[in-house]
């Protein structure tokens, strides 16, 4: 009794999963009736049978898919006197025989995991034809640099520690894979927004991927493009606004304790920071045309890029192990101030991999470090888009250097 149990739910999947599939085509089918097709809601759910039946011996599987295949040749030739070409069908019905294969192997999971996306795929053909018709050469370019980053050249590297300084590569290259992911996901936005977008839309999207590099980007269209000052500044101040979510994320896959900590001081400079930005944006009065921004030229996912962020990273890790061997606390708190100029992901990065440092020693090392980074990017916008945007930018960022540095002393 129990084996002829194993075999109806066997029997009871493979048709369900069958079906899934022969549903869909017979919904192709009437959408089609002046074009013969293969088959729909009976016949692949008797193909799916015949698998599974001819799984029972590899022999006669192996022939099965010979008989199968010689009928879906012949198939193929009738749709080709009708100039019709597509092999969807075909390969669907090769993907149903084989699922009596897996049932009678027990990858119940696979074979069900297989059917639903078979069907997702058949059902989506119009939203993925127009989605391939958006994506340029150059997203798909850019796309393929991050899965070569993140699921070629991880594997390959090294997950063990060198020197005394306990330096993995593999743990450095995840590091840039998940910094370059975030940094992804920002640009793909930008590029699907559209050739121009909004400033504060432009600020906060930057900021994801880099709130040092966007404030430089503004500040010098500001500039050159005459954008309203004030308008300007909320954009700029709203990318250091989503700075904040950004470290607490990036800081917490690598070290959930530490991004616990800046959860609370952290999170509450995000939504301060936000808040400030549309607080101007709303001051400065929408003026009498749209201000907009050219979408982003830069690459993150460049090799080269990678690399560079690599050997900083591994640069900074030692260099902050040194510090606080011959100069303690202070030292490190020194050197955080000093990162400030630069761009802060590697020296963030370094502190989260890891916990090389205390809790607390990490936690304001990061706060110092943004801080810095703030009155910096102040600077650059006075120097680059002049004095209207840069005493609102300078005087906003001093300010919010001083909550976050206070903040953090209280929560950290």
């Amino acid at each position: 009794m129990q084996e002829i149990n194993h075999f109806a739910i066997q029997i009871g999947l493979v048709l369900a999963l069958s079906f899934l599939v022969g549903m869909e085509r017979e919904q192709n089918i009437r959408l089609r009736a002046d074009v013969p097709t293969l088959g729909g809601v009976r016949t692949f759910p008797l193909l799916g049978l015949l698998g599974y039946l001819l799984a029972h011996n590899i022999w006669a599987f192996s022939g099965g898919i010979l008989v199968v295949g010689a009928l879906l040749v012949m198939q193929y030739r009738g749709k080709m006197l009708g100039e019709r070409y597509g092999l969807t069908t075909e390969f669907s019905a090769l993907i149903v025989y084989s699922l009596g294969f897996f049932v009678v192997q027990g990858q119940y999971w696979l074979a069900t995991t297989i059917s639903v996306i078979s069907a997702l795929l058949l059902q989506m053909k119009k939203p993925l034809e127009t989605l391939a018709l958006k994506i340029s050469t150059d997203e798909l370019l850019t796309f393929s640099q991050f899965v070569m980053l993140s699921a070629v050249i991880l594997p390959l590297v090294p997950n063990e520690s060198y020197t005394e300084y306990q330096l993995n590569p593999y743990r450095t290259w995840l590091v840039v894979v998940a910094v370059s992911g975030v940094s992804y996901l920002s640009y793909i936005l930008q590029r699907w927004h559209g050739e121009k977008q909004g400033l504060m839309l432009a600020g906060i999207m930057g900021g994801i991927y880099s709130s040092t590099v966007t404030t430089v980007a503004l500040a010098r269209q500001s500039r050159s493009s005459g954008l309203p000052p004030m308008t300007c500044a909320s954009a700029i101040i709203g990318a250091t606004g989503m700075m904040y979510f950004r470290i607490i994320i990036l800081v917490w896959l690598f070290t959930p304790v530490l991004g616990e900590a800046l959860l609370r001081p952290f999170g509450m400079m995000g939504v301060i920071t936000l808040g400030l930005s549309f607080a101007m944006l709303l001051r400065s009065r929408i003026q009498t045309r749209p201000a907009t921004v050219d979408r982003p030229s830069i690459n993150p996912l460049q090799l080269l890029n990678a690399i560079l962020f690599a050997l900083t990273f591994i640069f900074i890790t030692v260099l902050s192990k040194l510090v606080v061997r011959h100069f303690g606390q202070v030292g490190l708190y020194v050197l955080s101030v000093f990162m400030g100029p630069t761009d802060i992901d590697p020296f963030i990065m370094s502190l989260a991999e890891k916990m090389r440092f205390s809790l607390h020693d990490s936690g304001m090392a990061i706060a110092i470090a943004v801080a810095s980074n703030n009155l910096f990017k102040g600077g650059y916008a006075w120097y680059l888009a002049g004095r209207q945007v840069g005493r609102w930018t300078l005087f906003s960022f001093a300010a919010i250097s001083m909550v976050t540095l206070l903040l953090a002393m209280l929560w950290l």
